[in-house]
């Protein structure tokens, strides 16, 4: 079961890296202006 919980402590920094993907998705928008 501890093993289970420090799956859940790797899911969290995952959806930290997602948070900077749609930054880049921005400036993309700006080149097609």
């Amino acid at each position: 079961m501890e093993r289970g919980r420090e799956g859940e402590n790797y899911q969290l920094p995952i959806t930290n890296y997602q948070l900077p993907i749609t930054n880049y998705q921005l400036p993309i928008t700006n080149y097609q202006l």
